[in-house]
Protein backbone atom coordinates (compact mmCIF):
# COMPACT_ATOMS: atom_id res chain seq x y z
CA UNK A 1 0.00 0.00 0.00
CA UNK A 2 1.50 3.32 -0.93
CA UNK A 3 2.00 6.06 1.62
CA UNK A 4 -0.62 8.39 0.08
CA UNK A 5 -3.36 5.76 0.29
CA UNK A 6 -2.41 4.86 3.88
CA UNK A 7 -2.49 8.55 4.82
CA UNK A 8 -6.00 8.96 3.31
CA UNK A 9 -7.27 5.92 5.22
CA UNK A 10 -5.75 7.25 8.45
CA UNK A 11 -7.42 10.65 8.04
CA UNK A 12 -10.78 9.09 7.19
CA UNK A 13 -10.61 6.91 10.31
CA UNK A 14 -9.52 9.88 12.41
CA UNK A 15 -12.40 12.04 11.15
CA UNK A 16 -14.90 9.20 11.68
CA UNK A 17 -13.77 8.70 15.27
CA UNK A 18 -13.85 12.45 15.92
CA UNK A 19 -17.35 12.90 14.45
CA UNK A 20 -18.88 9.93 16.28
CA UNK A 21 -17.24 10.72 19.61
CA UNK A 22 -18.36 14.36 19.52
CA UNK A 23 -22.01 13.54 18.86
CA UNK A 24 -24.30 14.08 21.82
CA UNK A 25 -26.10 11.06 23.10
CA UNK A 26 -29.83 10.98 22.59
CA UNK A 27 -31.71 11.60 25.84
CA UNK A 28 -33.00 8.40 27.41
CA UNK A 29 -36.74 8.52 28.09
CA UNK A 30 -37.69 7.27 31.56
CA UNK A 31 -40.91 5.67 32.73
CA UNK A 32 -42.98 7.10 35.58
CA UNK A 33 -46.05 6.47 37.64
CA UNK A 34 -48.28 9.03 39.34
CA UNK A 35 -48.57 8.27 43.04
CA UNK A 36 -51.11 10.96 43.88
CA UNK A 37 -52.70 14.09 42.46
CA UNK A 38 -54.67 16.36 44.78
CA UNK A 39 -56.60 17.94 41.95
CA UNK A 40 -57.52 21.59 42.22
CA UNK A 41 -57.14 22.58 45.89
CA UNK A 42 -58.76 26.02 45.54
CA UNK A 43 -60.01 27.72 42.42
CA UNK A 44 -58.89 31.17 43.41
CA UNK A 45 -55.15 31.62 43.15
CA UNK A 46 -55.12 34.70 45.38
CA UNK A 47 -52.58 34.29 48.10
CA UNK A 48 -50.70 31.47 46.34
CA UNK A 49 -47.46 32.51 44.64
CA UNK A 50 -44.36 30.83 43.24
CA UNK A 51 -42.83 31.24 46.74
CA UNK A 52 -45.47 28.83 48.08
CA UNK A 53 -44.42 26.16 45.60
CA UNK A 54 -42.03 23.44 46.81
CA UNK A 55 -40.43 20.31 45.40
CA UNK A 56 -39.39 17.41 47.61
CA UNK A 57 -37.35 14.66 46.00
CA UNK A 58 -35.35 11.62 47.01
CA UNK A 59 -33.72 8.67 45.29
CA UNK A 60 -33.83 4.99 46.07
CA UNK A 61 -31.88 2.50 43.94
CA UNK A 62 -33.05 3.11 40.34
CA UNK A 63 -35.97 5.40 41.22
CA UNK A 64 -36.60 9.00 42.18
CA UNK A 65 -39.69 10.15 44.10
CA UNK A 66 -40.87 13.72 43.48
CA UNK A 67 -43.61 15.61 45.30
CA UNK A 68 -44.47 18.95 43.71
CA UNK A 69 -46.42 21.01 46.25
CA UNK A 70 -48.66 24.00 45.40
CA UNK A 71 -47.80 24.01 41.71
CA UNK A 72 -50.19 26.28 39.81
CA UNK A 73 -52.08 24.63 36.97
CA UNK A 74 -55.21 25.44 35.02
CA UNK A 75 -58.40 24.83 37.04
CA UNK A 76 -59.80 22.77 34.18
CA UNK A 77 -56.76 20.46 33.89
CA UNK A 78 -58.01 16.90 33.49
CA UNK A 79 -54.68 15.23 34.09
CA UNK A 80 -50.98 15.74 34.59
CA UNK A 81 -48.42 13.70 32.66
CA UNK A 82 -44.68 13.52 33.10
CA UNK A 83 -41.91 13.54 30.51
CA UNK A 84 -38.65 12.51 32.19
CA UNK A 85 -35.34 11.99 30.41
CA UNK A 86 -31.70 11.37 31.27
CA UNK A 87 -29.20 13.38 29.26
CA UNK A 88 -25.56 13.13 30.27
CA UNK A 89 -25.55 13.96 33.99
CA UNK A 90 -29.02 15.56 34.04
CA UNK A 91 -32.45 14.21 34.84
CA UNK A 92 -34.85 16.58 33.11
CA UNK A 93 -38.51 16.41 34.12
CA UNK A 94 -41.37 18.24 32.43
CA UNK A 95 -44.84 18.16 33.99
CA UNK A 96 -47.59 18.62 31.41
CA UNK A 97 -51.18 19.62 32.08
CA UNK A 98 -54.06 18.80 29.80
CA UNK A 99 -56.91 21.27 30.12
CA UNK A 100 -59.98 22.42 28.26
CA UNK A 101 -59.14 26.10 27.79
CA UNK A 102 -59.73 27.32 31.30
CA UNK A 103 -59.30 30.87 32.49
CA UNK A 104 -58.26 30.23 36.07
CA UNK A 105 -55.40 28.70 37.98
CA UNK A 106 -55.31 26.71 41.16
CA UNK A 107 -52.64 25.00 43.25
CA UNK A 108 -52.34 21.23 43.27
CA UNK A 109 -49.89 18.77 44.72
CA UNK A 110 -48.65 16.00 42.46
CA UNK A 111 -46.47 13.07 43.55
CA UNK A 112 -44.80 10.68 41.13
CA UNK A 113 -42.00 8.15 40.83
CA UNK A 114 -39.53 8.15 37.95
CA UNK A 115 -38.30 4.61 37.33
CA UNK A 116 -35.37 2.73 35.78
CA UNK A 117 -32.81 5.50 36.17
CA UNK A 118 -29.26 4.36 35.34
CA UNK A 119 -26.78 4.56 38.24
CA UNK A 120 -24.97 7.87 38.53
CA UNK A 121 -24.89 11.33 40.05
CA UNK A 122 -27.36 13.70 38.41
CA UNK A 123 -28.46 17.31 38.45
CA UNK A 124 -32.26 17.37 38.67
CA UNK A 125 -34.28 19.86 36.60
CA UNK A 126 -38.08 20.12 36.96
CA UNK A 127 -40.01 22.43 34.63
CA UNK A 128 -36.81 24.30 33.71
CA UNK A 129 -35.84 24.90 37.38
CA UNK A 130 -32.70 23.23 38.71
CA UNK A 131 -33.68 21.81 42.09
CA UNK A 132 -30.50 20.02 43.16
CA UNK A 133 -28.49 16.85 42.66
CA UNK A 134 -29.09 13.20 43.42
CA UNK A 135 -27.10 9.99 43.55
CA UNK A 136 -28.80 6.96 42.02
CA UNK A 137 -27.11 3.65 42.76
Amino acid sequence: MNQSKALKIFFMLFISVFVFSSCEREPQKLSYRIESDSGCMQENRSGITKKDEAIIYRGNHDQMYIEHINVLYDCKADSITIDARVRDNYIVVRENEYAKEGDCSCPRTVSYVIEKIPSGKYIVVVNNDTIGSILIY
